[in-house]
């Protein structure tokens, strides 16, 4: 809802697509380079945080969580497209926030008033 006014105006679904709008095509390409090179840094980051809890809790190799990790993002995002990636995400948003809640309420009721 925040950018349905640039949307409207300018029928873009992206952000390389705004960024080709308004500067042309070899920004668009840049843009959209940077933009798959960070998300690749964000999956990596991921796959590996998530394969350092996998190893932990069930005494594999951090390898093989990465690889557990990947084949089930992989299957889940197949087989339900994005728009199950975007209902997943709501869902983490909601527990996320709910927790910020939870851990301001619990410092509050146990800070020493001193």
């Amino acid at each position: 809802f925040l950018a349905r006014h640039i949307n409207a105006e300018r029928n873009v679904l992206t952000l390389p697509d705004v960024f080709a709008k308004r500067y042309g095509k070899i920004v668009e390409v840049l843009v959209s380079i940077a933009t798959i090179v960070s998300f690749m840094m964000l999956l990596a980051g991921n796959l590996v945080g998530m394969g350092v809890i996998l190893a932990y809790l069930w005494g594999l190799s951090v390898e093989s969580g990465i690889w557990i990790t990947f084949v089930i993002v992989w299957m889940y995002t197949v087989s339900g497209g994005l728009f199950s990636v975007a209902y997943t995400d709501v869902v983490q948003g909601i527990m996320g926030w709910s927790g910020c809640v939870v851990f301001a309420y619990y410092m509050i009721a146990n800070s020493d008033p001193k």
